[in-house]
């Protein structure tokens, strides 16, 4: 019985052996160092060795082979540990499916749980036995985990080598959106709208739920590159279709990001409420963060420092919880201005301290900009002029850098051309040498001294026709708002209602929320201008159109369509809801101190009221419509509103 037991023994160290052996070269080689095995290798290894690490005779087989140490970094991969004395303690290894598991709840709790799903990755990089594609997908998400500690040094060689390596497409999309957030964070332009291209020759073969992101990365790419009107069509396209959860809330972030910061009308104060309940709900920290950021910094616009110290401040631990720098620096920075504007300079100073201990050199400019600048205004108040010195110093300087990012951003998006995607959800950028952004070390690695030459007179004149590519937007943008304004009452002109009154009209498709539509017009208006003149007629149309807005929401949107001719689109009011406010705005006009003004008699106006569910979704049914209500206002004797039934 022991001969029999001990030939057995013998016989399986001896094939165990012998398998040692075939696969000996490769073992010390992934022992040795962290060279990534080719596939077949790594799937034969995956196969044989998984379920024989826990087999005592295969444990006793590697220690004539390799050292302790060595079968110790190969076997606690798999939760087996061998002892100094050559005693093994053995547990169940990881299976593939435990494997994958682990890379995806690691991918899933990036955002929402940071410190949890770096701990997973810091487990998984100690597995022996990968698949070829969990090692891609362990490069992807290391990738990810540098870029939200900020070491962005890290993530583009990781990024760049997925996208030439032999990954799926999926990988290789979401390294490419991953890689152009990389370009947003370091303001490097050019290179992600070169991205943008590549982005575009994987799509066709992604799923949805990726496109959405690839999507949104796009969306974000030109909110920092200032294009507000292409990133706000996009949203709107991102929103309609999002389907999971996440997304959502994503997608909801950015639209929020793309109204604030383009000074949308459109931006209501529920919208806040919205996005924070989609990101609530799914504890997607960081995303959370930056809504409450953008409501805190709506409130602080329209002065209501409580309001936005309410929206940040309580939260402000679940902020740092994120380990996400950007989004922590943001938040002292408006902690800082808050406080400025309550005039506690204490706690002003305290937040832009703890802000600009955060800041590195991606660091927004905007946010490096006012954290200096209230130090600046800090340290002169305190009467320390020398450190009021140092941090003007930086504020000029961090000044004078957003000046030539704002410059290289139009110059870079003008010399590229670009194709809509909002048919067919694909951005096809054309890219061309833009010699303004050449670099030094570019420069230097040319030989030929001709060639030196001519470049440096490119340069030279590049660099005057950015400044005067700068001045001419910067003069389009001062006429724009001309344009946009209408001069006489300050409401909007006619073109730019009609522009944001469609903006309007697609959200309502979209979200099949109520809209409505008032037109009125000034009654015996012409008599005024005849009895006391035009200057009287403009004072009477000024008065009118203040009285009007005072009677409205900030959302809704009043413009002079021309004469004594106003409209008025209600977002997310009925026809019903639309009267009243009809109403209002005519008793309000009634009530005017028309002798304040010179003028002899009230001055009245007739209204007219439609809405969607009657006119239609097109914007020239729903004016014509009301228009058509507001005459019969006149037939009826003026100074009334009538409906369209």
């Amino acid at each position: 019985m022991h001969k029999n037991y001990f030939l057995n023994v013998l016989t399986q160290m001896n094939t165990f052996t012998i398998l040692i052996t075939l696969l000996k070269k490769h073992l010390k080689s992934f022992l040795n160092s962290s060279i990534i095995l080719d596939t077949s290798t790594a799937n034969l290894l995956s196969k044989l060795l998984r379920p024989l690490l826990s087999n005592v005779y295969f444990q006793v087989a590697l220690l004539c082979f390799f050292s302790v140490p060595q079968v110790n970094a190969l076997v606690t991969t798999n939760n087996v540990q061998v002892t100094p004395n050559n005693k093994v303690i053995s547990e169940r290894a990881l299976t593939e499916q435990d494997i994958d598991a682990m890379l995806n709840k690691a991918n899933n709790l990036r955002s929402s749980n940071n410190p949890v799903s770096k701990s997973l990755l810091d487990k998984l990089k100690k597995q022996a036995f990968l698949t070829v594609e969990q090692r891609h997908y362990l490069t992807y998400l290391t990738a990810i985990q540098w870029g939200f500690q900020g070491d962005y040094q890290q993530v583009e060689p990781l990024l760049l080598s997925l996208i030439e390596s032999d990954a799926s497409n999926t990988l290789k999309y979401r390294a490419t959106y991953s890689l152009i957030n990389l370009y947003t964070e370091q303001k490097r332009w050019r290179d992600g709208l070169k991205q943008l291209d590549t982005l575009s020759k994987i799509d066709f073969k992604i799923t949805r739920y990726y496109k959405q992101l690839g999507l949104m990365t796009v969306i974000d790419f030109y909110i920092k590159l200032e294009q507000y009107d292409l990133a706000y069509q996009y949203s709107l396209q991102v929103l309609k279709d999002s389907i999971s959860p996440r997304n959502i809330c994503i997608s909801k972030k950015l639209q929020l990001e793309v109204k604030l910061k383009s000074n949308s009308l459109l931006l209501k104060e529920a919208d806040f409420f919205e996005g924070i309940d989609a990101c609530k709900d799914i504890n997607e920290a960081i995303f959370l963060g930056y809504i409450r950021l953008y409501q805190a910094t709506k409130y602080l616009q329209g002065k209501l420092t409580n309001k936005a110290l309410n929206a940040v401040q309580p939260y402000i631990e679940k902020i740092n919880a994120t380990n996400y720098n950007p989004l922590i620096s943001s938040s002292y920075r408006l902690l800082a201005e808050v406080f400025w504007q309550k005039n506690q300079i204490a706690k002003a100073k305290k937040y832009a301290i703890k802000a600009k201990m955060l800041f590195k050199e991606s660091s927004s400019l905007k946010d490096r900009k006012k954290v200096y600048k209230i130090l600046f205004q800090a340290a002169q108040l305190e009467g320390n002029f020398h450190q009021a010195l140092e941090y003007h110093k930086l504020y000029d300087a961090v000044n004078s850098e957003l000046i030539i990012t704002t410059q290289e951003k139009h110059l870079t998006f003008q010399l590229v051309q670009h194709k809509d995607i909002e048919n067919n959800n694909k951005i096809s950028l054309l890219n061309k040498t833009n010699i303004f952004l050449k670099t030094q070390h570019e420069i230097a690695q040319e030989k030929e001294q001709t060639i030196i030459l001519i470049v440096m007179i490119l340069v030279g004149l590049l660099t005057l026709g950015s400044s005067w590519v700068y001045n001419s937007w910067l003069t389009q943008q001062k006429l724009k708002q001309l344009a946009n304004i209408d001069h006489l009452t300050g409401v909007n002109s006619r073109g730019h209602f009609f522009e944001l009154a469609n903006m309007l009209l697609k959200e309502q498709k979209i979200y099949q929320h109520p809209l409505s539509c008032i037109i009125f017009d000034l009654d015996h208006f012409k008599q005024i201008n005849d009895t006391f003149g035009h200057a009287m007629g403009d004072k009477v149309l000024k008065e009118v159109a203040n009285t009007c807005k005072a009677q409205l929401r900030h959302q809704d949107l009043l413009g002079r369509l021309g004469g004594e001719e106003f409209a008025i689109i209600l977002p997310d009011f009925d026809l019903t809801m639309a009267e009243d406010v009809a109403e209002k705005c005519r008793r309000a006009i009634n009530l005017i101190d028309y002798a304040a003004l010179g003028l002899k008699s009230r001055i009245s106006a007739s209204f007219g009221v439609s809405d969607v569910n009657i006119s239609g979704e097109d914007l020239t049914d729903i004016l014509a419509d009301a228009d058509n209500a507001m005459y019969s206002s006149k037939q009826h004797g003026r100074n009334c509103t009538n409906t369209y039934r």
